[in-house]
């Protein structure tokens, strides 16, 4: 018997057989619509259903685009799900030398109660009246987004970042939603006392983007602290009034969290830093990312990141916890990014949903290393319930995985996961990975003792001419194989996958070695040995490969594919 199993590896699989219905696992790209080197389309992105038909759509950031005869104003598209092929186009009025509009993600929802979805864009890096780094934020009204509303510091200052983070609570369609923009470097100058610079602050339009806004100080300011360097909604208490979670990154110089009342904004409550951060040396605790049951065990939990935590000495590679308990001080999961890179921020930027629709919420953490230069940049996958299952998406490209996001893109009910790569092709493209890669439980394809099966592996023209090597093992994906900084695969390494080493380029596995063609393929054949049935039989072997560029650093790991092995 001999079937065939054409499969895609990195993040990517497309499985077929003789047996199975085929199965397509897609990773389609998605460039600007006006195409321009150096423009870093994919800096930020947001994703969220904005028309309202039931395929969630993209806002992606170009920072680096010209407009008017002005450099690096920076502008924003809305491309539309599922194709992304309608988009229209965010440009600042007026526009702004070296703005880099879209620098960090932005905000959605109904600002003005009109029942169409608003988007709030924020350049945070912008300067005004001769300050550098003031900050401001646009605000573009649904549907048609050619309205532009700039917001600014109704105290501007040098250095603020004024708008290096935004929220909008509440906002569903036909109901006014708060607005809150951060400012997380901003001072405070108490009457007749000394600055305390950076301490940071919160404006907000409580009462709508018509009415003056309110300034939330740090009540507790400290040099450097950073309010406002996370920015959350929760419904913290039970007066049915969403309730704001805000982090200081460096308060008392690791961080914590405020949770602010949606009425009054005062401080209701104070988050610290778990002790266990000491032993890594832990700072940037405050990142909140979401609040809600993620263990699955019906009591509310808090994903927080600390991306500034120093890591087998390299400096803010980043960390990140999982806390319940009384005020949240208990850690239930500290995560270490499986590959520690300088200045990678792991757990700055978390997405948490259900990615392989199993009923358990999953995370996805970006850690994008060096944005410029570095092309090892990856997100990781951790999946529920135990999140002890990790799998890394992994492109060859310049920048790819500075911003993550999901969204149900295609409208079959199940997310999808997009990533930034801002220099990817030199301006930028975002990659869009079907739901069915991401999963890291193994589709197991019967092989019989005695059979063969085959196996492509499709890494893209981007990857022609690389080396490349696939293994086994018997203990399953995770938690995985770190080879080298910047390269992980999803293979638990025991004894198969030394006698596996062993049988590379034997007639046992045939084109587990080799390079990569033209196209970025190659095919594999594994001839499964019929002495190899009794003792084996109802384990699961599973496969995965990875990519060696010319200097000899793994480039693109793979997703695992699993053969249920049987007489």
């Amino acid at each position: 018997m001999h079937s065939s199993l054409p499969l895609r590896l990195v993040a990517v699989l497309a499985l077929t057989s003789s047996v199975n219905a085929q199965v397509t696992y897609d990773q389609y790209v998605v460039a600007s619509p006006k195409l321009a080197a150096g423009n870093g389309f994919g800096y930020s992105l947001l994703s969220t259903d904005i028309d309202r038909d039931g395929f969630a759509d993209l806002v992606v950031g170009e920072i680096g685009a010209d407009g008017q005869g002005i450099l690096d104003v920076g502008r924003g598209w809305v491309l539309y799900g599922p194709t992304f092929s309608k988009h229209q186009e965010l440009v600042a009025r007026p526009p702004m030398e070296k703005e880099f509009m879209a620098w960090r993600r932005g905000a959605a929802g109904d600002l003005d109660a009109d029942g169409n979805i608003d988007l709030v864009l924020v350049s945070p890096l912008v300067d005004i009246g001769g300050f550098l780094e003031v900050g401001r934020a646009h605000v573009f009204f649904g549907p048609s987004f050619d309205e532009d509303l700039v917001l600014s510091d109704p105290t501007p200052q040098p250095k603020a970042h004024f708008g290096y983070n935004a929220l909008v609570v509440g906002g569903e369609p036909g109901r006014q939603g708060v607005l809150y923009v951060a400012a997380p470097d901003a001072w405070l100058v108490p009457e007749g006392t000394q600055s305390t610079f950076f301490a940071g602050e919160v404006i907000a339009w409580l009462s709508g983007l018509g009415a003056p806004p309110s300034v939330i100080p740090n009540p507790e300011p400290q040099q450097f602290s950073g309010l406002g360097c996370a920015l959350l909604q929760a419904q913290w208490n039970a007066d049915g009034v969403p309730d704001l979670l805000v982090g200081r990154a460096r308060q008392d110089g690791v961080g914590d969290i405020l949770v602010l009342d949606g009425t009054t904004q005062a401080a209701i409550l104070e988050i610290d830093a778990p002790p266990e951060t000491t032993s890594y040396e832990a700072t940037g605790f405050g990142f909140a990312h979401f609040y809600g049951d993620v263990t699955g065990d019906g009591s509310s939990d808090l994903v927080v990141g600390a991306p500034l935590t120093r890591v087998s000495d390299e400096a803010n590679a980043g960390m990140l916890f999982i806390l319940d308990g009384q005020d949240f001080t208990h850690v239930v999961h500290a995560f270490l990014p499986p590959v520690p890179a300088n200045d990678g921020y792991f757990g700055e930027e978390v997405q948490v949903t259900d990615l392989d629709v199993d009923g358990h919420l999953d995370l996805v953490v970006n850690s994008m290393g060096d944005a410029f230069t570095d092309d090892d940049n990856a997100a990781y996958l951790y999946f529920g319930p135990g999140f002890t299952r990790i799998q890394t998406v992994h492109v060859t490209a310049k920048g790819f995985g500075q911003e993550a996001v999901t969204g149900d893109f295609d409208g079959d009910g199940a997310p999808e996961l997009a990533v930034g790569a801002l220099w990817g092709n030199d301006s930028g493209r975002v990659h869009v990975f079907d739901r069915r890669s991401l999963s890291a439980d193994v589709s197991e394809i019967p092989i019989a003792a005695g059979a063969s099966i085959e196996l492509q592996l499709d890494l893209g023209a981007p990857s022609a001419g690389l080396a490349y090597v696939a293994g086994l093992s018997l203990s399953g994906s995770s938690p995985g194989l770190i080879l080298a900084p910047g390269s992980y695969v999803p293979l638990q390494v025991d004894g198969m996958t030394m006698i596996g080493l062993a049988l590379v380029g034997s007639p046992i596995l045939e084109g587990f070695t080799g390079t990569l063609d033209a196209d970025g393929r190659a095919e594999l054949i594994l001839n499964w040995p019929a002495a190899a049935g009794a003792g084996l039989a109802g384990q699961c072997l599973t496969i995965a490969a990875i990519a060696i560029g010319a200097d000899g650093r793994p480039k693109a790991g793979s997703s695992p594919v699993g053969l249920s092995l049987s007489h």
